[in-house]
Parts: C-alpha cells; structure tokens; sequence
C-alpha cells in the first residue's frame, strides 16, 4: 500500500490576524490570570503554527491551563481549537478544546492537561486533519504527516483551491 500523504494547510487571508498574550498554568484548578501564576508569552500570526513546549511550567504535563490573546490586524477569522499534545510535532494523539472568539480576543478559560505539555494553536481545521488521519490509520493506513512547503510546493492555502500551483 503506498504511504498516505496529509498535510496541515492553512488559509492565509489578504491582512492576517495576529495574537499576543499569556499562557496560565496551575497545578491545582483553573488559573485566574493573577501574578503568582506561572505563565509563558504566546504570540500567534494567522498562518503559522504554534506547536510551543509547555514543560517549563507544566514539567509533567499534568495541570490545568488557560490562554488570553488580543488580536491585532482585520481579518476577523481565528482559530476554533487548541491542542495539547505529547510530543513535540504535535501531529496525532492531541486533545482538543474550542476557543473562545470575541471581538478582538480569543481565549481557553480552563483546560485540564493529563499527560501532555505542547501546546497547540493553528488553523481553523486543526481537528479535521487529526480526523482524517485517526479515520485512515483505523483503516489501516500507513501515514506520513508532510508539510506542502518542505516539499517545494508553495502558495497553496484553503485545501488547495485555485493556488498557482494547481495543474
């Protein structure tokens, strides 16, 4: 059987959103974004992944997390999940939360991690290309996660529509 390829595509609009604010984390219960808590910087351009290593202040990835970022730029779409993964690929096996969208923030009030300490923040597709992948190695796919760029193909977006390197 030839090797599946699955690829994690982004849609870049005309002016991209861009995020900053803080990862929270508490050992015991939900932070509240108080000046004790141990926090990590998080900054996001709508376009890019964040696949950022958590161990620091969640060291056994076990402990409860919340994230606030303000967005700067027009493009009003934002990431609808957030995952936490164990490894540092964050490719399969990660548990997802929606994210919470206002005006001009977007936030995860309280997500328990049980084992895994990346976090993850990218597309508005993020579950379905772990969806995807969970449906064909059920089937008994052999699969091989690939990013368009690495493999020199360029300035494809949205699921491939109407790019310059369709044929």
């Amino acid at each position: 059987m030839k090797p599946v390829f699955v690829s994690a595509l982004l849609f870049l609009g005309p002016t991209s959103a861009q995020y900053s604010g803080q990862i929270k984390v508490k050992d015991d219960g939900c932070p509240q974004f108080t000046a004790g808590e141990k926090s990590q910087p998080l900054s996001w351009v709508k376009g890019n992944n964040i696949c950022a290593d958590l161990s620091g202040i969640c060291p056994d990835g076990k402990c409860f997390m919340a994230f606030q970022a303000l967005v700067t730029g027009t493009d009003s779409r934002t990431p609808a999940k957030m995952g936490a993964c164990p490894t540092d690929d964050c490719s399969s096996d990660c548990q997802t939360w929606d994210v919470e969208s206002q005006s001009n923030s977007i936030s995860i009030d309280c997500a328990e991690l049980t084992g895994q300490h990346y976090f993850y923040l990218a597309s508005v597709h993020i579950t379905d290309n772990h969806c995807v992948v969970g449906f064909l190695q059920q089937a008994g796919g052999k699969l091989e996660w690939i990013k368009l760029p690495d493999w020199g193909i360029r300035g494809n977006s949205h699921f491939l529509h109407a790019e310059k390197d369709d044929m």
